[in-house]
């Protein structure tokens, strides 16, 4: 989830804060906020929210992700048709 945020936003997630502060913002479950500037589409943030669930085994599967992430990007679905690949 952070690396998207950062990939997409240019941006750190809770920025400013130190590791302690960050720690005990998300174990009190407080996620960053999805940002107005260049935003994401509903599944990319739903994606996203995804790997903040607390139990683990209800976090989305690394092959869930991929599929998803394929299914928003049509350049990307349309390459991997034509190469006959599948996941």
């Amino acid at each position: 989830m952070l690396i998207s945020f950062k990939i997409h936003y240019n941006n750190i997630p809770f920025g400013g804060k130190s590791d302690l502060q960050i720690l005990s913002l998300v174990s009190r479950g407080v996620r960053p906020p999805r940002l107005d500037e260049q935003p994401l589409s509903d599944r990319a943030w739903d994606v996203i929210q995804r790997f903040w669930v607390r139990e683990p085994l209800k976090r989305p599967r690394m092959n869930n992700v991929v599929e998803s992430m394929i299914a928003m990007s049509p350049s990307l679905s349309a390459q991997i048709n034509a190469d006959g690949e599948s996941l």
